[in-house]
């Protein structure tokens, strides 16, 4: 009869083994946190199965490390703040993507003319993808809404020229955006970013 065991990790921590016999399930139970102090361990060797597994561990039984997780999708903010002061593209963000991975954002860029108090708002929806030779777009980004001051200072900040571009530089997804000669511009962009990795990561 061969017993094995198999450490059970929750959120990165080993919090419980399961029992194999001959490498079938024979029970789960839980064991003291790894650096625990005497009063803990004495409090868990009142248990009849802590203290089998204490003996058979000290005789030599197999304790197996908790299998390794596989991640399929993930979440992360994308948020870049900078100033500009010219209608020169630049850069507000970039991320290198992941091989075989689908990505998604949603994302609101706010722009304010520091000299006037002139503002912009973008909320649009991007796509991308990296296989192995590069990151890509998928489609075109969809504007979902779009608001911005309107009147003389407006027209002052040359508001109807400020935009946000979404595009793939190697590896890379990269965001960019363009304010307006001659006006200092303050932008944040903020924006949720789910992934997908069909086999696993």
């Amino acid at each position: 009869m061969a017993i094995t065991y198999q450490k059970v990790a929750f959120n990165g921590a080993v919090v419980a083994v399961n029992r194999l016999v001959d490498g079938v399930f024979d029970r789960s139970f839980q064991i003291p946190p790894v650096g625990s102090d005497q009063t803990v361990l004495a409090a868990y060797r009142k248990d009849e199965d802590f203290q089998r597994y204490e003996a058979e561990v000290a005789a030599g039984v197999t304790v197996l490390d908790p299998p390794a997780v596989v991640t399929y999708s993930g979440e992360l903010q994308m948020i870049g703040r900078l100033r500009t002061t010219d209608a020169t593209p630049t850069e507000v963000y970039r991320r290198t993507l992941a091989q075989l991975t689908g990505y998604r954002a949603i994302a609101t860029l706010l722009a304010v003319d520091a000299g006037n108090g002139v503002v912009r708002m973008i909320h649009a929806s991007i796509v991308a993808k990296r296989l192995n030779n590069g990151a890509a777009l998928v489609g075109t980004p969809v504007v979902i809404a779009n608001h911005q001051d309107s009147g003389a200072a407006a027209t002052t900040s040359g508001v109807a020229g400020w935009a946000i571009t979404a595009s793939a530089s190697g590896n890379d997804f990269v965001i960019t955006v363009t304010g307006a000669a001659g006006r200092t511009i303050d932008w944040l962009l903020d924006g949720r970013v789910v992934s997908f990795t069909p086999s696993g990561s």
